[in-house]
């Protein structure tokens, strides 16, 4: 990121679903930097995931033991908490709007276990599961054949700050 700052400022800086990725403290130097390299009065856009699907919510669950919160809080969080984070690093909160979105179409569910060990670096593991809870998980999410395509939404939150003017 230092790279970057030296060739600002920038009269905007947008991040498409980078941010919920980062652990809390790299996020917060994260936009310490982005409002470092921002021009006054200029835009910081970005958009994260706020909340991932209701079957890797399940999945999680079962496979993990904990409940929603705690799986969804290693990575997701809600609007409020990111306002917070955005004007802890100094960059005044415009506004957020959140909405349902498709992120990607998998040709089989088997395919969407396999994304959702990988982004969970191995947490999220539907091999765990014994086949009587792999069943009742798909049913409960009304899937009936799992190598029928998936097509996860996920509750997106889009959100515009600024940096104060000087």
């Amino acid at each position: 990121m230092t790279d970057v700052i030296q060739f600002g400022p920038y009269d905007a800086v947008y991040s498409n679903l980078v941010l919920h990725w980062l652990p809390k403290d790299a996020l917060h130097d994260t936009l310490k930097q982005i409002r470092t390299c921002l021009k006054p009065g200029s835009c910081v856009v970005a958009q994260v995931a706020v909340r991932t699907c209701k079957l890797a919510e399940d999945l999680a669950r079962l496979a993990t033991g904990r409940d929603e919160d705690s799986v969804q809080g290693w990575w997701l969080k809600p609007k409020g908490d990111w306002e917070k984070r955005f004007t802890d690093a100094g960059l005044e909160f415009v506004y957020g709007r959140e909405y349902f979105e498709s992120f990607a179409s998998f040709s089989s569910v088997h395919l969407y276990f396999d994304f959702t060990k990988a982004y969970s670096s191995g947490r999220i593991d539907v091999s765990v599961l014994s086949e009587d809870d792999l069943e009742r998980l798909l049913l409960d999410n009304g899937i009936t054949d799992a190598n029928e395509p998936f097509q996860p939404h996920m509750l997106m939150l889009e959100m515009k700050a600024r940096k104060p003017l000087e």
